[in-house]
């Protein structure tokens, strides 16, 4: 069930239903971006989060998040597999990159927080006691 919460708005977000991504992420969710990124630190709250996503959206367009793969783990915790395409509004410069997030559910069905894990997604598995194996 947790996969399918976020498998969701990542299908929401592609769709352009920006509104619909939030409604399933807690009012106080955290997402933790990587150091060494364009962005890096938390950003808390739903509100910086629409905030900070408005921005993607607003920089690049065709901006997509493909889900290649889920893998749920405990705690309501899933691995999300990512490629993200996309090219610069105004200079066309395309862009793909791999990234894993590592979404937390909670029971009350709504996403609790996102950490982003970049170079393809390494150390996302191990991060929710999973093997790279797996």
């Amino acid at each position: 069930m947790s996969a399918e919460t976020v498998r969701r708005g990542y299908e929401c977000l592609n769709e352009g239903d920006l509104d619909g991504a939030l409604a399933l992420w807690d009012p106080d969710v955290v997402c933790v971006l990587p150091e060494g990124g364009i962005n890096t630190g938390r950003i808390e709250g739903r509100d910086k989060v629409r905030g900070f996503l408005s921005h993607y959206l607003d920089t690049f367009d065709s901006f997509r998040m493909h889900p290649e793969r889920f893998v749920e783990a405990e705690g309501g915790r899933v691995v999300a597999f990512v490629e993200m395409t996309g090219a610069g509004k105004g200079s066309g410069l395309e862009f793909k990159t791999r990234q894993a997030h590592v979404c937390t559910v909670g029971d009350e069905g709504l996403v609790t927080r996102i950490e982003v894990f970049t170079e393809g997604g390494k150390g996302a598995l191990e991060s929710v006691g999973l093997s790279s194996d797996d």
